[in-house]
């Protein structure tokens, strides 16, 4: 387009000049130079194509949400040309719901120089905000050019739960009717308070692990196998499933709630930290089950990152599907965490193997006991 408008303004120039060159030297003089800057003006312009850099910088994540976070748009010019008008175009927006913010920022860099302008984003709920340069516009010095360039520069910013270290949350301790050990089906071990299984003597077999009282009633000697016992650990089940629904994402009733459910998350986490208790947080997303076993505040909070970053799935089932596929250890107690009813989690509760306590953290709290 631009290359048609000069065209089209050095034909007019054109013309007029000849013109002019019959009637008056001095105004053939005039427009001779007018032509002569555009074309100064066009070449400088040129120039510019290579000569510019834009670099976001941030924070990765920031621990408290309703706050100004400070966004900053370094831009350097390597040349020695000034450039009288640059804008571009950004947008920003919370994964947890589909509002996206459009801005723009028009200013001026001087030659060899770099300015740094801050942009205030304000952030009302906990997640991932994905910051994008979306167009840059350089003008000519005298206006009359310009070029766009679509870098498509991305920046994201985590606001995350702060931990309340103050946080009053009490240890379950096991029930007296739970067994203190639950042994694996599958898999023999060397736990001797247990018989796995019994089969004939082999060479080699120690002499302690002989069964004499069965041994006695047989023609040959039998020994015996013992088990192994599954570890007890406790499991946070994350289920957000209600976002998937782009009808609820802009509800300020659910996404108030989801904050609330992660600053819980959180908490609940580190105090399983601080106690040195095994814990896994698991979700679905749309490929599979997503699993962690953070073992201290920095690997809790890049679980918490990723889980920001999920695509959810509307469904309540998979935890059933994790602890099947996970049958080696036994979740003595799981917290599910969820947006959804009560009613509408019970089918996938009841899934849950046996001998579980299940603890509803959501709308409705309470606690469960499958048997």
């Amino acid at each position: 387009m631009w290359k048609n408008r000069l065209l089209y303004l050095l034909g007019i120039i054109l013309l007029f000049s000849v013109y002019i060159m019959f009637i008056e030297r001095y105004m053939f003089n005039c427009i001779i130079a007018l032509l002569v800057g555009i074309v100064i003006d066009y070449m400088v312009f040129r120039h510019y194509r290579e000569k510019i850099r834009i670099t976001i910088s941030t924070r990765s994540h920031v621990d408290i949400r309703s706050k100004v976070t400070p966004v900053e748009f370094r831009i350097d010019n390597v040349s020695n040309i000034p450039i009288r008008v640059l804008r571009f175009k950004f947008e920003y927006g919370n994964g947890f719901y589909s509002d996206v913010i459009k801005n723009k920022l028009v200013t001026s860099v001087p030659g060899y120089d770099t300015i740094v302008h801050t942009f205030e984003l304000h952030t009302s709920h906990y997640g991932c905000i994905n910051l994008c340069v979306k167009e840059m516009t350089v003008y000519s010095f005298l206006g009359l050019f310009k070029i766009t360039f679509y870098p498509e520069m991305i920046s994201n910013i985590m606001i995350l739960p702060k931990i309340d270290k103050d946080y009053n949350f009490a240890i379950p301790e096991a029930n007296e009717d739970d067994d203190i050990y639950q042994f694996d089906d599958n898999e023999k071990g060397n736990d001797r308070s247990e018989v796995f299984d019994i089969r004939e003597y082999r060479e080699g077999d120690n002499i302690r692990d002989i069964h004499w009282k069965l041994s006695s009633k047989r023609d040959f000697m039998v020994v015996k196998e013992f088990s192994k016992p599954l570890d007890n650990e406790k499991l946070i089940y994350v289920d957000f499933g209600g976002l998937a629904d782009g009808k609820n994402r802009n509800s300020e009733e659910l996404l108030n709630l989801v904050d609330k459910l992660l600053e819980e998350l959180m908490n609940v986490s580190y105090c399983l930290i601080q106690n040195n208790i095994k814990f896994t947080i698991c979700w679905s997303d749309k490929n599979d089950i997503v699993a962690y076993k953070p073992k201290d505040e920095y690997e809790l909070k890049e679980a918490v990152k990723n889980l920001l970053n999920t695509k959810f799935i509307d469904e309540t089932v998979s935890v059933y599907e994790y602890i099947r596929r996970h049958h080696k250890v036994k979740f003595d107690r799981i917290y599910y965490i969820t947006v959804s009813d009560m009613n509408d989690v019970k089918n996938s509760i009841e899934k849950i193997t046996r001998g579980s306590t299940i603890e509803i953290i959501g709308k409705e709290k309470g606690v469960m006991r499958n048997v």
